[in-house]
Parts: structure tokens; C-alpha cells; sequence
């Protein structure tokens, strides 16, 4: 993968394009899942995601892609990071997908939370971009989650008086 440039499909997923290989970077072995599959190749069991899009590594890792595009959710993983971030799944999306009020406004609110938690840019911080600690380290941070947690921290030196 040196010499390669990333890019950008607008979804904070980069992408490899080095000439010789297109797709988003496998977390896994570090290359470029090069091969956008149907869904009859990664779930041969399941016709209803037969024409859907995955990109698939040739590590075996893989992702599957936003609706109506060939954008990736995250970047390819294989069995351990899936099953680490379908966990992250079960202990998150209770947290804004069960509440009244504006469900996009707490998920990002949950996402931030868990960008100042873990100490990495909120551009970095999605489960499909996740590593199998990372998704522990998440849950672990998400026992403490409180809706109004910005509203809790200390004010710095520069918003006293506001």
C-alpha cells in the first residue's frame, strides 16, 4: 500500500487509488479491499442481500456499503472485529434509536461522547471504523453515558464567563 493516495467518498471511510487497487482500507490486513461483490458472494444464505454492494479484501475481510451507493459503512473487517462491533451495536443504539426527540442529534451526541472518551478525532470515531479493542474500549466508555455529559464538563479557562 506505499505510495498510495487516499480518498474520500464523503463518508469519512478513505479510500486506496494507487493505480492497481480501489477501496476502502481493510483494518485487518492494511490493504485495499479491491473487489465491490454482491451480497450472494458474502452471504450466500441471504437472497434478500443478493444485489447488494460489499467490497471485499482479499484478506476475506469485508463491509458492506450506504444504501443506493457503492460508499462503504466502514472499513472491511473480519469474524472478531464483526462480532466486536455488532456488541458495540447492542450496548449503543438502545442509547438514541429507543428515544424521543431528535435521534440524529443523540447519535452524534453519543459519537462525540465517545470521540472525547477514547481521546481520537470525532472523524475517527464510528463503530464501522472500529478495531476489536477500540469496540471494547467503547462499551466500557458507555456505561457512563449521559445525554446532558457536555453540559457536565468543566468549562476551560477560554468559556468561563460565558
Amino acid at each position: 500500500m506505499s505510495g498510495a493516495a487516499k480518498q474520500d467518498l464523503g463518508d469519512d471511510f478513505p479510500l486506496v487509488d494507487d493505480g492497481q487497487d480501489f477501496g476502502p482500507v481493510c483494518i485487518e490486513c492494511g490493504e485495499a479491499a479491491s473487489s465491490l461483490v454482491g451480497g450472494d458472494v458474502i452471504y450466500p444464505h441471504r437472497q434478500d442481500l443478493y444485489s447488494k454492494p460489499f467490497w471485499l479484501c482479499p484478506c476475506g475481510a469485508y463491509c458492506g456499503c450506504h444504501p443506493n451507493t457503492e460508499n462503504p459503512l466502514g472499513y472491511p473487517a473480519g469474524p472478531q472485529t464483526r462480532k466486536a462491533r455488532s456488541a458495540l451495536h447492542r450496548v449503543l443504539d438502545p442509547l438514541w434509536k429507543g428515544v424521543e426527540g431528535n435521534k440524529h442529534r443523540r447519535r452524534n451526541s453519543i459519537y462525540s461522547f465517545l470521540s472525547f472518551k477514547l481521546d481520537i478525532p470525532r472523524s475517527e470515531t464510528h463503530s464501522g471504523m472500529f478495531s476489536v479493542e477500540q469496540c471494547r474500549s467503547a462499551i466500557e466508555a458507555l456505561k457512563g453515558y449521559d445525554p446532558q455529559w457536555r453540559e457536565n464538563q468543566p468549562k476551560s479557562e477560554d468559556q468561563k464567563g460565558n
